[in-house]
């Protein structure tokens, strides 16, 4: 029964993370939200911080898949790394679950001010700016690239990814329709004459 009861706190704090993010949420909003007292929450975590831990731990051993994937994309270049980066988007915004969840978790990273370099550096693992916007250096030197800046292109993309990410996630039992890999691809490639 414990392990059920940690658990069922872990997964229902993956998807307060991913909402709500990290710095707006208390122990007392997480108690509430997982349905347990505070003595509970304690009894499993010592902190939000450990249990955020604890979540990205439990979770990036769930799927360690996700990671593989990144890592093969990052081995890539140009053109066909952003394809096969583009192809790996659409099966997650497609799939939803937990492993858009854990993606989510990424950008927690990027806006939180209180997780610990720890935490920082055990999701560094999944973000894929900096590898997006080396392969849209190389599709621009290839000539199939746009011509801004890759670092702008990148960005302009992962805010969209957020907001679209979100939007699959939060309104569940709406009709999502995911966008098709190769519309995904026009992030970044010029247009075709």
């Amino acid at each position: 029964m414990r392990d059920k009861r940690r658990e069922s706190i872990l997964r229902k704090s993956l998807r307060l993370f991913a909402y709500d993010g990290y710095d707006s949420l208390t122990v007392d909003g997480i108690a509430d939200a997982c349905r347990c007292s505070h003595g509970l929450f304690y009894y499993y975590f010592k902190s939000k911080e450990e249990l955020f831990n604890a979540v990205v731990e439990t979770y990036s051993a769930k799927y360690p898949s996700l990671m593989m994937e990144i890592r093969h994309i990052e081995e890539m270049h140009g053109t066909a790394g952003l394809k096969e980066f583009c192809n790996f988007v659409a099966k997650l915004l497609s799939e939803g679950g937990e492993k858009l969840l854990l993606s989510r978790l990424v950008e927690v990273r990027r806006s939180a001010y209180s997780i610990s370099e720890e935490v920082r550096a055990t999701l560094k693992i999944y973000d894929a700016q900096d590898v997006v916007a080396r392969l849209q250096r190389e599709a621009k030197e290839e000539g199939t690239g746009r011509s801004e800046n890759a670092e702008w292109v990148t960005s302009f993309f992962l805010d969209w990814f957020t907001g679209i990410s979100y939007r699959r996630i939060r309104y569940k039992g709406l009709n999502f329709k995911c966008p098709k890999p190769e519309y995904i691809l026009k992030f970044f490639l010029k247009a075709a004459d």
